[in-house]
């Protein structure tokens, strides 16, 4: 499996501790494509920190086999408190999300803007998934793709 790189189309990628950034070619792809200085008009996409890719738990999730990214950060800002506090950070989320949409092979696209799976917002083809998720992606983004 390839490794996330440092730097996607010139923003720096930041990585927690004990991150293991090896993911499949096709999540490489989306983040290829979402991720770029101007993706928000106005605003500047500097840097992103990758809290989680590949992991070994939990088995339902893409993240064990290198189809899942969460990105907690934008520009040193916690996702959490700047999507509610500041306009910069929130307009890069909805952005990245947004964006998100048009990747190829993109899957879960999870994050405080919306949560859509397969292009479909879970509010309306799974309520009860929205329940269960939309607490639990409020501090990052979490974009994962197909097999």
């Amino acid at each position: 499996m390839p490794a996330i790189p440092n730097t996607i189309n010139g923003v720096n990628v930041v990585f927690a501790p004990n991150v293991n950034n090896d993911v499949t070619t096709k999540m490489v792809a989306a983040l290829r494509t979402v991720i770029n200085p101007g993706i928000a008009p106005g605003h500047v996409l500097h840097t992103i920190y990758i809290s989680s890719a590949r992991r070994m738990q939990p088995a339902a999730s893409n993240h064990p086999y290198g189809r899942a990214v969460d990105v907690s950060r934008i520009n040193g800002i916690r996702i959490d408190a700047g999507f509610t506090d500041d306009p910069s950070v929130r307009a890069i989320v909805k952005a990245i999300q947004t964006a998100f949409e048009t990747a190829p092979n993109r899957r879960e696209n999870y994050g405080p803007a919306f949560l859509k799976k397969s292009g479909a917002l879970l509010t309306t083809t799974n309520p009860a998934a929205y329940e269960r998720l939309a607490p639990m992606h409020q501090n990052h983004i979490h974009m994962s793709v197909d097999v």
